[in-house]
């Protein structure tokens, strides 16, 4: 069985700390879309198809319940990136948490980049 195609009609959802919302605070900043160092360019995001907003807002490792912003699949492919499901279907050191809506924006590399994918995702939670 292959990987499922996401289409560009679905959201993704992206948890966001309290410190990354704009001052309006009906947005994420760009700092929430930029991956990480150690994220290699992939932005961890969940598809909201495989998901709900309780579920995606909600980390089961620190008990910590964030913010969370929604975003249009065909968002990050109209800037030229490419959106990748990734479901975690094993628990690993790597992974030690199943989550089969996992789904990751690939490409985001500036900050200008992320601000743009910020823009287009209001917060829901």
């Amino acid at each position: 069985m292959g990987i499922e195609e996401i289409p560009e009609d679905n959201y993704l959802y992206r948890r966001v700390r309290p410190k990354d919302v704009d001052p309006t605070g009906s947005y994420p900043t760009e700092i929430a879309f930029m991956p990480g160092p150690k994220d290699n360019g992939e932005l961890s995001v969940d598809w909201a198809e495989k998901s709900t907003p309780e579920k995606s807002s909600y980390d089961i490792i620190s008990k910590r319940q964030f913010r969370l912003a929604k975003i249009r699949v065909s968002e990050p492919i109209t800037i030229g990136l490419k959106v990748k499901y990734d479901p975690i279907l094993k628990v690993t050191a790597i992974d030690p948490v199943l989550n089969p809506a996992h789904t990751l924006i690939l490409g985001i590399g500036t900050l200008t980049i992320a601000n743009m994918l910020s823009k287009k995702a209001p917060l829901i939670v």
